[in-house]
């Protein structure tokens, strides 16, 4: 059977860029675009980082990597980085790499993969990709983390096929930008040591944009439950550096492994890159490699990026005022790249095409429209919760 692809995201971000080629940038509000942009509209590369890059030697950044799990010195900089000194890991084309090979390994044709109804859209292209089911549990139950439906939906599929393969993308999630509190993790890794009981279970946490939390140490901080989880479960971190090193294009991320079985797993997944990427870019491992293990060169990372911290911080804030200040639903928001409008219903596809011809740009989602904080300036987030709820009513009176 033929597959064909339509992505929602780079046909949208295609739209918002032609508009801005005929009717200039002053003119469009492009809240499309899933990367860090600074204040005066051009995309982010920390100084700390690409000048690390540019003094790789150019046969280093041409090279192979020498390893197909990784480079050594690539992998203890993961585990340094995460504090997760026990872990495996190999090393994948991205974050995306790093879930794409978990469902391929975890999973058998007509399975099910189990993510939540509010979610990052390639999940479920994956899950097309290896022939699998998609189960989704409600995200949200009121402001919280919905542990019900959480419950019900890996209970059932747990008791249909004797095993489950579920994702949580926390902290920062895509597209709401919620992050899980501490407690909540606990409730979910209670029930999964509980029902393990019964069968296998593979607990993907996708951080993909950890390292634009507003506190690191919180949001690494449930990864300490992991440390007791039960022999039938084993958790697959997927680490990005897409995003923590404002490194989008040199594919570079990692699965760290935990568990009884991440000896199998991490043999699963070397078998699974050779057949399928081969090898991972070298120079990106290096780069994140020569950061980590120098005090002078992460102290100088960690200042930049911080600084950005402080302004996704200070958009996010002023976005949540005016939203409240004209009654904008949205989903629970609490840091990160991305806040959604909730919008469901014929409304919402009426909404996002009479906001497209005002020239603003969102990303239409199944759940609502999704923002991106990441990418607009703080006088684009001032005025756009305006527009929006008044483009709501406009749809709503028509």
């Amino acid at each position: 059977m033929a597959k064909i692809l339509e992505d929602n995201v780079f046909t949208i971000v295609r739209k918002a860029t032609d508009a801005i080629k005929k009717y200039g940038k002053d003119k469009v509000i492009n809240a499309t675009v899933g990367a860090l942009f600074a204040e005066d509209g051009k995309m982010v590369a920390l100084d700390s980082v690409w000048n690390v890059y540019n003094n790789i030697p150019n046969v280093e950044k041409a090279s192979y990597a020498c390893d197909l799990q990784g480079n050594p010195t690539f992998r203890e900089a993961c585990k340094k980085w995460l504090n997760l000194d026990e872990a495996e890991v190999v090393a994948t084309p991205g974050g995306s790499g790093a879930i794409s090979v978990t469902l391929k390994n975890s999973l058998q044709d007509g399975d099910s993969i189990i993510y939540p109804d509010v979610c990052w859209g390639p999940y479920k292209i994956m899950a097309v990709e290896y022939n699998l089911k998609s189960e989704q549990y409600q995200m949200f139950e009121g402001d919280s983390f919905n542990i019900r439906s959480f419950k019900e939906k890996t209970t059932a599929v747990m008791e249909k096929q004797g095993k489950i393969t579920v994702i949580i993308n926390d902290p920062a999630h895509n597209p709401t930008g919620y992050s899980m509190s501490l407690n909540e993790w606990e409730m979910v890794m209670e029930h999964l040591n509980t029902i393990a009981t019964q069968g296998k279970i593979t607990l993907i946490n996708d951080i993909a944009y950890i390292d634009y939390c507003k506190d690191s140490k919180k949001a690494k901080k449930h990864f300490e439950l992991f440390k007791t989880i039960d022999d039938n479960i084993t958790v697959v971190v997927a680490f990005s550096l897409s995003k923590s090193l404002t490194a989008y294009g040199l594919r570079v991320g990692a699965t760290l492994i935990l568990g009884k079985d991440k000896e199998e797993y991490k043999n699963l997944f070397s078998h699974s890159a050779r057949a399928v990427w081969s090898n991972i870019n070298n120079g990106g491992q290096n780069l994140f490699a020569k950061i980590i293990e120098s005090d002078y060169l992460r102290n100088n990372y960690l200042e930049e990026k911080g600084k950005y911290v402080k302004l996704l911080k200070e958009r996010s804030e002023i976005f949540l005022l005016k939203a409240k200040e004209v009654e904008l639903d949205i989903y629970p928001h609490r840091e990160g790249f991305f806040v959604t409008v909730k919008i469901v219903g014929e409304d919402k596809d009426l909404v996002h095409q009479k906001l497209m011809d005002k020239l603003i740009f969102t990303i239409n989602l199944k759940t609502g429209l999704r923002i991106a904080l990441c990418s607009l300036n703080l006088e684009s987030i001032e005025k756009l919760p305006y527009i929006i709820k008044k483009t709501i009513k406009e749809v709503q009176n028509s």
